[in-house]
């Protein structure tokens, strides 16, 4: 398979991890795919998870496998089945309303959050929901995540994945768009302290 040639080969990927985790003075507690950009696209993801646990097993097999994605690619079947084969899948559901998901995360195809809600829906034990919050104007249109009515539809959207955990953030810096403006961290703890109400743990960063 001929792979763009700013990705990775999985092969380099199996190596370098080999050497990384050799070179530690200690086992690692979590081997975690993030970055820039989104790992579930590269063509051999589900290959690199198989190679992942096999060296996982061998070298450290404390050691969870952790995946952030943004959940976009939830469309495909195979890696769907990869990510279901990790210990903690951390996928991202910042809205569960139609036009805000549009707005937010700006998908390419023909992509629906309700077909999103449900995939999540089917992951087993161990999916960890990553939501941000903000708020501001983009593309003439205002979009505000933390509104009543944004809220009270993610939180059903949460009742019915159940997930084990949900992590909550709002931006760490400045954006491009200075339109748009990160909540505080007394807001983010507000919504936190909701969502346990729903029986879910919360993690926040801020």
């Amino acid at each position: 398979m001929v792979l763009d040639s700013d990705l990775p080969q999985r092969e380099s990927i199996a190596i370098l991890l080999k050497n990384k985790i050799r070179s530690m003075d200690s086992a690692p507690d979590v081997i975690t795919f993030a970055g820039n950009g989104e790992p579930t696209i590269h063509p051999e993801f589900p290959g690199i998870i198989e190679d992942t646990i096999q060296i996982r097993d061998s070298l450290c097999n404390q050691a969870r496998i952790a995946v952030l994605s943004n959940s976009t690619t939830l469309g495909k079947k195979k890696v769907i089945d990869a990510l279901k084969k990790t210990d903690q899948p951390i996928l991202k559901l910042d809205t569960a309303i139609e036009e805000s998901f549009h707005l937010i995360n700006r998908p390419s195809g023909l992509l629906h959050v309700k077909d999103i809600i449900e995939r999540l829906a089917e992951f087993p034990p161990g999916l960890i929901i990553q939501s941000l919050f903000f708020k501001g104007k983009y593309k003439n249109k205002f979009v505000d995540n933390t509104s009543e009515k944004e809220l009270e539809e993610l939180f059903r959207a949460y009742s019915y994945i159940s997930p084990e955990k949900v992590m909550i953030y709002t931006f760490e810096r400045e954006t491009p768009l200075h339109s748009l403006e990160k909540i505080s961290h007394d807001e983010l703890k507000q919504i936190g302290k909701r969502i346990e109400s729903l029986g879910f743990p919360v993690e926040i960063s801020a």
